[in-house]
């Protein structure tokens, strides 16, 4: 029973250490600047908000992941999306839900769009995302007259991208993510095939039916997160693989999710990635570098990327060097 305390408490700190550690770094630089105010109630309500998006974002990532696919095409779908449903909710003069609907309707029928041109064309997936991502950056040039969407200060579309409004959205993106990656038979049927594609099918799984549904639900997902998106940002135009930016600059909470699925899963993985990105944006603003957010971002990946790769020997050497520096102690008391 205590071997067993010890374990769960060892797997809530290794889930936690992130974004407490980024929290207390930024928590002393703010201070020093003289912000008293950091790490208040309103601190923590921004940084809720915040993570909405990177939930949703890092959940549709890990969903095609997990499924052995990188679809860089996720980011233009979701401006397209919020595009087209922000322009179609103030022609109806509709409210919330229908923005929300529509999102999501738009954000699975191109989704299935671009699962059918992959399964049909038979070419990596890579290839097929980046085909996908010029084609809808071009329609956002066409939808609404090139001119975007901004519904950011109407009152009665936007409240998706507040809490706690916009938790609803992200916890309903981590559930469909959990209960599809963990408890459905498409899950399985991905598992195998990612794992061994040639036996997966050979015993029966048919591929392209699990390759669509995974795109479906991803599409679902991708639907809360473009309501949210829509909600926050006035989108415009998208060109020159623009919206790449999107899928990588959102690309934290997956790296952390897979990594701690270890201690817990990367469901909650995935929400402390957000929780840690989050905290690191909202206080390079606060602070006055969010000029330097993506180089952040980009050093935080890279060496996380490599701890998490050479981990086992990192930890080694660190044991080796303590039992050496006990040696030395026995030996200099002898």
């Amino acid at each position: 029973m205590k071997k067993k305390l010890i374990i769960i408490l060892k797997n809530i700190v290794c889930s936690l250490i992130l974004p407490v550690v980024a929290f207390i770094i930024f928590y002393y630089i703010a201070r020093s600047k003289g912000n008293s105010s950091y790490g208040d109630f309103y601190t923590w309500r921004a940084i809720l908000t915040n993570a909405a998006m990177p939930i949703c974002i890092g959940s549709v990532i890990g969903l095609n992941l997990k499924n052995g696919r990188m679809d860089l095409s996720s980011g233009a779908n979701l401006a397209l999306t919020a595009i087209i449903a922000c322009t179609l909710t103030q022609a109806v003069h509709g409210n919330g839900f229908v923005l929300l609907g529509l999102c999501i309707i738009f954000g699975v029928l191109f989704s299935i769009l671009t699962a059918t041109i992959y399964i049909s064309l038979k070419i990596p997936m890579v290839i097929t995302a980046i085909g996908m991502v010029l084609f809808y950056e071009s329609l956002t040039k066409v939808v609404n007259g090139g001119n975007g969407s901004n519904i950011v200060s109407t009152s009665n579309l936007n409240y998706w991208g507040a809490v706690p409004y916009s938790y609803v959205l992200a916890i309903i993106a981590l559930l469909i993510y959990y209960i599809i990656t963990k408890y459905s038979i498409f899950g399985y049927e991905s598992d195998a095939i990612t794992n061994n594609q040639n036996v997966a099918v050979n015993v029966g799984i048919k591929e392209k039916r699990t390759v669509l549904a995974i795109f479906i639900f991803s599409g679902i997902i991708l639907g809360l997160g473009a309501t949210i998106y829509a909600s926050n940002n006035i989108i415009d135009q998208q060109s020159n693989l623009a919206s790449v930016g999107i899928v990588y600059s959102n690309f934290i909470p997956i790296i952390v999710g897979l990594y701690l699925a270890r201690y817990s899963n990367d469901a909650v993985g995935i929400f402390i990635g957000s929780i840690t990105i989050a905290i690191i944006r909202y206080s390079l603003n606060l602070v006055g570098f969010s000029s330097l957010e993506n180089i952040v971002i980009g050093v935080f990946i890279i060496i996380f990327s490599i701890f998490t790769n050479n981990q086992d020997a990192i930890i080694k050497k660190f044991k080796n060097r303590k039992l050496n520096l006990q040696r030395n102690e026995i030996n200099i008391s002898n």
